[in-house]
């Protein structure tokens, strides 16, 4: 039986109930059996010492050949309930006497050929010898009704399934009550780690419901959250810092996971490319197309090569905006390898850079200009 998807609570009850049945047959089953033998033993032992103890009385019928004697004596087994039949049988091999004397010699066996016994059905047929000293003087026979054996057995069987059923009834209430015990703190253990999962809130603590090792185990995971909670604050707060650290620089941090090219940008980004938050789609084309068409191919030939040798790249290139206006964005980024050395993903910052460039144009403008004045000096 397969229980590893199951729920806690029925997996319990299934385990205990299990447990129950099994002990509940495994005492029931050796009670039964030994009934079962010591009753077929009673029986053949009684049956047994019955038909010696007729044998013994038709000695002399069977000496003087007195037929009427023989019946006399056999009739009197109908004392005991259980013998069906009974025939006696000279040392010719014919048929003196039986019982029940209204029954024709036809209902009965012919002479046995061998002494014993055998269980038949719901019979015991026992053929035994009748002697007188060592000389043999023919044969006796007996059938034994066994029905009220299967009868005791069948009340033993119902006995046996009502003890069970009341047991199983009473195990599966004792159960239900115990599985509790042990299944509603696990229970809340994981609707807590669902909530934590699911709303990211490590405020949440797990009820204590002991001090033994679900109590244990509720306390390490409640310091588990104190400790991801105190984390996760310290994480947003620099984070919080570093975004504002980024902002006043102009600069903006993006992400790039190399197998499905997708590319994530944080809100300053977009700013650098002239969008609102949320307006770019992650994807490398819709990238390239805010690139301006003379740094495109530049800019992947960067990126390319620092994939395949797994380092940094710098680049410099024009974006267009939205509006036709041209600016000057300066990009560092890393690549960022498995434990089997093949690139995985790419991060970096992107940096806005119009002014500076402008601000180089124009020096270098005004240096032209001082050198065309100082040659026309001259």
């Amino acid at each position: 039986m397969n229980l590893r998807d199951v729920p806690i609570k029925r997996k319990l009850t299934t385990i205990i109930m299990l447990t129950s049945s099994v002990v509940l047959v495994l005492v029931s089953a050796p009670f039964i059996a030994y009934e079962w033998i010591t009753f077929r033993k009673t029986v053949l032992e009684n049956t047994q010492t019955l038909a010696e103890i007729t044998a013994a009385n038709t000695t002399a019928a069977l000496s003087f050949e007195d037929d009427k004697t023989a019946t006399e004596i056999l009739s009197k087994l109908q004392a005991d309930e259980t013998i069906v039949r009974a025939s006696l049988y000279n040392r010719e091999g014919e048929m003196v006497a039986h019982y029940p004397a209204k029954q024709t010699a036809s209902d009965f066996p012919l002479v046995p050929k061998n002494y014993g016994y055998k269980f038949v059905s719901a019979q015991l047929h026992i053929a035994s010898p009748v002697r007188e000293g060592e000389t043999w003087l023919g044969s006796l026979y007996l059938i034994t009704d066994l029905s009220p054996m299967y009868t005791r057995f069948t009340y033993y069987g119902i006995i046996a399934l009502i003890v069970m059923a009341g047991s199983l009834l009473i195990a599966f209430l004792l159960s239900n009550w115990l599985q509790k015990q042990i299944s509603v703190p696990i229970l809340e253990l994981a609707e807590t780690a669902r909530v934590v999962s699911v709303q990211r809130d490590y405020r949440v603590r797990a009820r204590k419901y002991g001090t033994d090792e679900l109590g244990l185990f509720t306390d390490a995971f409640n310091h588990m959250l104190t400790e991801i909670h105190d984390r996760d604050q310290a994480l947003r707060q620099s984070e919080e810092r570093l975004r504002l650290a980024l902002e006043a620089s102009g600069t903006g941090a993006w992400d790039q996971i190399l197998e499905t090219g997708l590319i994530r940008w944080d809100s300053y980004v977009h700013q650098l490319y002239g969008m609102k938050p949320g307006e770019f789609d992650g994807r490398g084309e819709t990238l390239a197309q805010h690139i301006h068409p003379e740094d495109r191919e530049g800019v992947s030939r960067q990126i390319t090569r620092a994939q395949e040798r797994g380092g940094e790249f710098m680049t410099e290139y024009r974006v267009i905006w939205p509006d036709k206006s041209v600016h000057y964005l300066a990009s560092r980024g890393k690549v960022l390898l498995n434990e089997h050395g093949q690139p995985t993903r790419m991060t970096g910052v992107t940096l806005d850079i119009t002014k500076s460039k402008e601000a180089a144009e124009a020096l270098s403008l005004l240096a032209a200009i001082v050198e065309s004045s100082d040659d026309a000096i001259i």
